[in-house]
């Protein structure tokens, strides 16, 4: 049998784990690579047991749903005038509103601005056929990239054309 080494991972692939088998607290901190002990909270913290005799034992579908509510549980959507912050660790708004648009693609861009509450650079990723949206909740300082979208057709290449010609 393969051991995996144990990770300070937060999200845990719960594809790993088959419903419909039962698990004892080794096999399943072997499935997951976490550290044995991890497993142990995890029953402290309410996975529930099949019963309560040793060997325990845990249900697939019980750590599924266990693991996935946990994960859910951290989750702190942001609405259209919210960046998440990663060192508040909070979505927080942008100082004064003020944000910077990078168009990275023909269709995704990328906006930037400053956390209200520490000063730190946010970021959220967004679309280019939201603009007129992004510029009705935000001010816009500038917007960088613009001729991506603005070219119908570009012209790759060009001055092959007339090499080939001659």
């Amino acid at each position: 049998m393969i051991f995996a080494m144990p990770s300070k991972k937060r999200t845990f692939n719960t594809r790993l784990i088959k419903r419909d088998y039962s698990y004892d607290i080794k096999e399943l901190s072997e499935v997951l690579g976490v550290h044995v002990r991890t497993a142990r909270e995890w029953i402290k913290s309410g996975l529930p047991l099949i019963d309560k005799t040793r060997p325990f034992m845990m249900h697939g579908s019980e750590i599924i749903a266990f693991l996935k509510d946990k994960q859910t549980k951290r989750k702190q959507p942001c609405k259209m005038n919210e960046f998440f912050c990663f060192k508040c660790r909070l979505p927080r708004h942008v100082w004064e509103g003020l944000i910077d648009i990078k168009i990275k693609y023909p269709n995704r861009l990328q906006l930037m601005g400053t956390c209200s509450t520490c000063s730190t650079k946010v970021f959220k990723a967004g679309s280019v056929s939201k603009i007129s949206e992004y510029t009705k909740t935000f001010s816009v300082q500038r917007i960088e990239g613009r001729h991506i979208i603005e070219t119908a057709h570009p012209t790759l290449m060009c001055h092959f054309e007339s090499i080939n010609k001659s």
